[in-house]
């Protein structure tokens, strides 16, 4: 028998409420009358707890109002809020308002201040209530800027680079495919960002038995990490990727070494002095951890099929992978919109 759409909605309704962490209490002028069921809902809502229509308010109403921001799934577009780093620090009024509003643990916020840097402070499925929590936020004396996923057009990957040739006032951007060198005036190099993907596959293989609890017969674990530089110019908010993988160091004349991590250190430096007026930006493996309490790392799951052991008896082998890349790349773009 199929569920009604009540009965979706009153799940959804516990799901909110179980995601409480304490109960607060609302004046009745700051509570908000539905149109629809004419039940009366908290400040913190812009749809109806009860009948799930849009809210509507008015000027006075609005005021009242601090909507929590739900975080979304990664596979869903949503609007990302991010804190201009405008403030040395906040007050215990200034923490609790958006730990309340983005769902964040204060002890998490208080890396914020000490990262004194641009970071998301959350990621909605809409950008009403974004826009709302930004104001509210605003009104406290901390600034935030709104940024949509399309922004971030991750669904076009950096074009990746073979090597680099430095000339006396270009820089040569060997193609990884092809070999075409794209010649770019180092003036118009404006951001270096330094980063890394850091992948980890847990391949495992697990017996399923008629009328018996199922049981993992093998694990295999194999993590991987490897840095990653974006070249960003003043027009190109895609940018230019280098990979140790595959990439060239002869560029670096003489002071090549024998491995590919002391190349990427020397790789860096000789970046940093050739365009010294451009942006350079080697924090995220400091912010990562932070970073991933709004956007998660990526998570996909392979199943390699079921294959019979005996009778009544099958194998099956699957591959979860859990990798940040998608979440550099955010980071790294998230700089060259903050020029």
């Amino acid at each position: 028998m199929e569920k009604n759409s009540d009965e979706i909605r009153q799940r959804e309704w516990l799901k909110e409420i179980a995601a409480q962490t304490k109960s607060e209490s609302y004046k009745a002028e700051e509570m908000i009358a539905c149109k629809k069921c004419t039940r009366k809902n908290p400040p913190t809502r812009l749809n109806c707890l009860y009948c799930g229509v849009e809210l509507e308010f008015d000027e006075t109403q609005s005021q009242f109002l601090r909507p929590v921001l739900r975080n979304v799934e990664a596979h869903q577009k949503g609007f990302n809020l991010i804190y201009l780093a405008n403030l040395k620090s906040w007050d215990d009024r200034q923490i609790s308002e958006v730990a309340k509003m983005t769902r964040t643990d204060p002890v998490e916020l208080g890396k914020v201040f000490w990262f004194q840097k641009a970071l998301p402070l959350a990621r909605a499925e809409t950008s009403k209530e974004v826009e709302i929590v930004s104001q509210r936020l605003k009104e406290i004396g901390i600034e935030t800027t709104i940024l949509p996923d399309e922004e971030f057009k991750l669904e076009t990957v950096q074009t990746r680079l073979r090597g680099l040739e430095f000339a006396d006032d270009k820089l040569g951007l060997i193609l990884f495919n092809g070999g075409e060198t794209v010649y770019v005036n180092k003036e118009n190099i404006v951001l270096t960002v330094v980063g890394g993907v850091f992948e980890r596959k847990l391949e495992s293989t697990e017996k399923y038995k008629k009328n018996k609890e199922n049981k993992i017969l093998e694990t295999l674990e194999i993590s991987s990490d490897n840095i990653l530089i974006d070249i960003f110019t003043v027009e190109n908010q895609i940018g230019y990727r280098i990979s140790p993988k595959g990439f060239d160091f002869s560029c670096l004349g003489d002071a090549k070494k024998m491995l590919a991590t002391e190349n990427v250190k020397i790789l860096i430096e000789r970046l940093r002095g050739f365009v010294p007026n451009a942006k350079f930006d080697d924090e995220y493996v400091k912010v990562r951890e932070f970073l991933t309490d709004v956007w998660n790392v990526e998570e996909v799951k392979d199943s390699k099929g079921m294959k019979r052991h005996n009778i009544g008896s099958f194998n099956q082998h699957s591959v979860v992978t859990t990798s940040n890349l998608s979440q550099f790349t955010r980071y790294s773009r998230l700089q060259w919109f903050l020029l």
